[in-house]
């Protein structure tokens, strides 16, 4: 497992991205990919995430989303010439912008669970 912590993470979730991508690279310098997801979404299990790893060996394509509620994002899988893109991000501007600016290039994978996020007390009170 990799580990990465974000000093910066009050420049917004750009700033995190990069961390974690930069992490990557830096502890497996022949990566090829990376998911990136977030920790606010409860139905993220492992086979979520085999399904990303699935698409992409089946699909061929260079970013494997995610989509749910009309719409799409994270977890998703990037293929590596997509670092320079992620480690680029600033700001409140995450993965998904990178996914917009490809998406006709972009396999998604349905995930309706995904529009569940839990981000306030009473996300979590509704939730439970």
């Amino acid at each position: 497992m990799i580990e990465a912590v974000n000093e910066q993470w009050e420049l917004g979730i750009g700033s995190s991205v990069r961390a974690g991508v930069e992490a990557v690279i830096a502890a497996a310098p022949g990566a090829d990919g990376v998911v990136l997801m977030l920790c606010d979404q409860p139905f993220v299990t492992r086979k979520i995430v085999a399904g990303l790893i699935s698409a992409r060996r089946e699909s061929g394509c260079a970013i494997i989303a995610s989509s749910y509620a009309g719409s799409y994002g994270v977890p998703a899988l990037f293929n590596r010439e997509h670092f320079v893109e992620l480690t680029a991000l600033n700001g409140a501007v995450g993965a998904k912008n990178v996914i917009q600016k490809h998406l006709a290039k972009v396999h998604l994978v349905p995930f309706p669970e995904g529009k569940i996020d839990i981000d306030t007390p009473e996300d979590l009170e509704r939730f439970n």
